[in-house]
């Protein structure tokens, strides 16, 4: 998806402070609703918290279009479910100072491609779209999506979403990648990130970070601030350059470890400060989006024993830093083993039997580090 933001155009400014209008009407009534949800203990879906509040807010605010308080519902589920999901305590009623609202066929109308009809407290309005060359060669290119309303600064500015899916790639050339803390990536192709220039540099803006904590004036927490904008950047930055590099594969499915879990577990302050530098999220967040707009695929199997089984499918050998002992004397690559043995896991042996001849043929998953001769040290 492609999101771009276009400033709406009123013919008459009474249009334009109606809308704004009836978007603060509806955040009052997203807090009158989400002070009921703070009093309910469950709420399963929509319906239990739409019986309790329909009715109480439409006739508290009785010019408020009955479409902007299901939308006033919907944003309060959302929220508290977005809470709970971080793991975040609720001790009051959540507020919104926000004058937003997703839109949906009910409450607009495209007018072709240059203006839009929008439901208000005061009827139906019409606006231009203030739109740039970028975003015409959009609306020719892609289909629409439903948009949403925002305010700023006392401008409306309309949230439109061009749906940009393309099409899977034909094939099933898989690769694994295994993440870690020494070496940042390693494929199955046998490519290896170590990482070692990131880690300096996270640990550099991490120690004057640790300088500037204990002191209490107003530059030390400025300068405090510009660290953490610039270790959050700069990690951004280089994950965006891993993921192109990854992209590059000619395989159209990448296999991912299932790290989700993985910083649940307290392993040690020392350990716990180094395993919370490497962005598994973002790269995994970032990899798949941009994969979608390439045709490729990213796929997550369990981490479960990826570095003590060996790919070939002997029995297991030891792993030793970054050597692995395999049992016939070999000493494999331990990142580039687990790394096979996360695209093998994905991609599976499936048998077929043909009623032609009576005989059974397995078909290897297309993994790019041959299955008989791993990369050696």
């Amino acid at each position: 998806m492609k999101t771009y933001n276009i400033k709406l155009i009123f013919e008459k400014d009474e249009d334009k402070q109606s809308l704004i209008n009836s978007l603060a009407l509806k955040r009052e009534a997203f807090n009158v609703i989400s002070t009921i949800r703070f009093g309910m203990k469950t709420c399963n879906g929509i319906m239990p918290l739409h019986q309790r509040s329909y009715d109480l807010v439409r006739k508290q605010f009785p010019t408020l279009p009955s479409q902007f308080v299901i939308k006033a519902e919907q944003d309060v589920i959302s929220k508290y479910k977005t809470i709970r999901a971080n793991h975040h305590k609720i001790e009051e009623p959540v507020k919104t100072n926000r004058l937003n609202i997703q839109l949906d066929k009910r409450i607009y109308t495209w007018i072709g491609q240059d203006a839009i009809k929008l439901t208000t407290m005061d009827g139906r309005i019409t606006a231009k779209l203030s739109k740039y060359q970028k975003v015409n060669e959009l609306f020719e290119k892609f289909p629409l999506q439903d948009p949403s309303l925002f305010v700023r600064d006392n401008d409306v500015f309309l949230s439109v979403v061009f749906d940009d899916t393309t099409k899977p790639l034909k094939g099933t050339k898989t690769i694994g990648i295994d993440l870690g803390l020494k070496r940042l990536v390693a494929t199955s192709e046998g490519y290896i990130i170590k990482g070692n220039d990131f880690n300096k540099h996270k640990r550099k803006i991490r120690w004057n970070k640790r300088k500037l904590q204990g002191k209490l004036s107003h530059s030390a927490r400025t300068k405090l601030k510009k660290l953490r904008r610039r270790e959050y950047h700069f990690s951004k930055n280089y994950t965006h350059h891993i993921v192109n590099d990854l992209l590059t594969t000619s395989a159209n499915i990448l296999v991912l470890e299932d790290l989700s879990k993985i910083k649940s577990k307290s392993k040690g302050k020392r350990f716990n400060n180094r395993l919370s530098q490497v962005p598994f999220f973002t790269l995994k967040t970032i990899l798949t989006y941009k994969a979608l707009a390439l045709g490729k695929r990213v796929e997550l199997v369990s981490p479960h024993y990826t570095s003590q089984l060996d790919f070939r499918g002997l029995d297991n050998g030891k792993r030793k830093g970054c050597r692995y002992y395999a049992i016939d004397g070999k000493v494999l690559d331990a990142d580039l083993n687990a790394s096979n043995n996360i695209g093998l896991r994905y991609n599976k042996h499936s048998i077929t039997c043909s009623a032609l001849d009576g005989q059974v043929k397995v078909k290897s998953p297309i993994v790019s580090v041959s299955q008989r001769q791993a990369p050696t040290l």
